[in-house]
């Protein structure tokens, strides 16, 4: 079961991901929100966490960047975007 702490690390990625990417861009622009979602119950607090970035590459294609092993990067750093595919993929499963 992923924790909250599994969560932290995945943000990071992201966000690592979004600095870097926007700091290539003209625009250099970032958008992190944080926002609370309403469920019929109000059992558990539920939030939607959203992360936008500018970007020089206007022809990302989404499906090329899904596949394990692809990278724009070196080698090496790969293995971070692995970790959070593999973790969507876990949370779509439950």
């Amino acid at each position: 079961m992923l924790v909250p702490m599994h969560f932290l690390g995945f943000y990071g990625i992201l966000l690592d991901n979004a600095i870097e990417a926007s700091s290539l861009s003209n625009e250099k622009k970032i958008i992190f929100e944080i926002l609370p979602v309403p469920t019929f119950d109000n059992s558990s607090p539920v939030v939607n966490i959203t992360i936008e970035n500018s970007y020089s590459n206007k022809d990302v294609n989404l499906d090329k960047i899904s596949e394990k092993g692809f990278t724009s990067k070196s080698k090496d750093t790969r293995f971070s975007w692995i970790r959070v595919m593999e973790g969507i993929k876990y949370l779509k499963e439950i």
